[in-house]
């Protein structure tokens, strides 16, 4: 129990911080932060060293998010086109949202890869060994991501990047 406490208080922040930018939610993070934990505290076991446990906990709180996101999309949009109204930094706002949902929709591999670089700033190296990939695909799975979030934004959304 000690040690889960360790990691707890090493990582906490910044599974919290991952959460944060994406559900730009300081509850939401919060809560989902608490499930990350307790999740890793129930399969412990299965941690395999294969990457940094920093890693494996944002794995694990990325899952949830998008388990999240899935349960509660059509909540999701409203809050967001509400908060949207108020907030001055409409733009900013509106553009994240629509790059997650861009994100979201992706296979799993590359939104994978696009949210643990992205968001986590995790390195391509610490990457491949998360999601079982030479750092090489890793890095070509994310500039393909790139370039598909590029292409919708302009699309769908009309934004020059």
């Amino acid at each position: 129990m000690e040690i889960f406490e360790a990691l707890y208080g090493k990582y906490n922040d910044d599974v919290y911080r991952f959460l944060l930018k994406l559900t730009r939610d300081a509850h939401l993070a919060e809560e989902l932060t608490q499930e990350t934990f307790a999740q890793a505290f129930d399969s412990i076991t299965k941690y395999k060293e294969k990457s940094h446990i920093k890693t494996w906990l944002i794995g694990i709180a990325k899952n949830l998010y998008f388990s999240y996101i899935r349960k509660h999309k059509r909540r999701l949009n409203l809050e967001s086109i509400e908060i949207g109204m108020e907030d001055p930094c409409l733009g900013e706002q509106e553009f994240l949202h629509n790059a997650v949902s861009i994100i979201s929709n992706m296979n799993k591999k590359m939104r994978d890869v696009m949210i643990l670089r992205i968001v986590a700033g995790i390195p391509h190296g610490e990457i491949a060994q998360e999601l079982g990939l030479t750092m090489n695909d890793s890095k070509v799975t994310f500039h393909r991501g790139k370039e598909i979030l590029r292409n919708q934004l302009r699309k769908e959304y009309h934004y020059e990047l």
